[in-house]
């Protein structure tokens, strides 16, 4: 096993973020790994500009994870990869973890990090990348499909009273929050009390059913 630090690079002119520092251990020669990070913002990126757009570079190589790690821990210190607008990454590594601190682009559109115009392009090339490739409403078996009015009945008198999977299911409630418990629970927590809560667009705010 070997580890080592890697630097991806996305060189394509409508993205903001360009650099991804990680580290990694792999069983083959750092140079033959064909790994891309587990960054979602990485993978999203390279699905929509294409892997073409991608580099990646082998900074240095270790015999240890400790010492990795150490050195990934001291890039993403120096660099602030965590809230620079250049970088995939959203957290910064440390001893005791990953360390989330947000990011400069969070809670931001489009349209303010990149300008109308390249945000109202990237759209349109993701739009395009992601026409004919299935996704997972299009995988599941009745895509595309409606239930006849038969099987909607089946499907309904199948669930009524106890044939319902939570029939006998009890609400309790501790003032915040609700909760089903099993009807075969005899006792229930410390300030908790059978009932249920409601919030949202009802004429109470908090309700008890008992």
């Amino acid at each position: 096993m070997k580890y080592y630090v890697y630097r991806i690079t996305c060189h394509h002119p409508l993205s903001t973020e360009k650099y991804y520092y990680g580290s990694r251990g792999s069983t083959k020669p750092p140079e033959e790994d064909n790994y891309w990070s587990s960054s979602k913002y990485v993978k999203e990126a390279i699905a929509s500009f294409g892997l073409e757009f991608f580099t990646k570079k082998i900074i240095k190589t270790f015999d240890t994870k400790e010492e990795s790690l150490d050195l990934e821990i001291r890039l993403h210190e120096k660099l602030s990869v965590d809230t620079h607008e250049k970088f995939f990454n959203r957290c910064k590594q440390s001893k005791w973890g990953y360390n989330c601190t947000g990011t400069v682009v969070k809670g931001k559109t489009y349209e303010e990090i990149l300008g109308v115009e390249r945000a109202t392009a990237l759209r349109q090339l993701r739009s395009i990348n992601a026409k004919g490739k299935d996704n997972r409403w299009t995988k599941n078996p009745m895509f595309g499909k409606k239930h006849s009015a038969e099987m909607k009945a089946k499907l309904s008198n199948d669930r009524i009273g106890s044939l319902h999977p939570t029939f006998g299911w009890k609400w309790i409630t501790n003032g915040i929050e609700s909760k089903k418990i099993d009807p075969n629970e005899t006792s229930i927590p410390d300030g908790w009390k059978y009932g249920r809560v409601f919030k949202g667009n009802r004429k109470n705010d908090t309700h008890y059913l008992a």
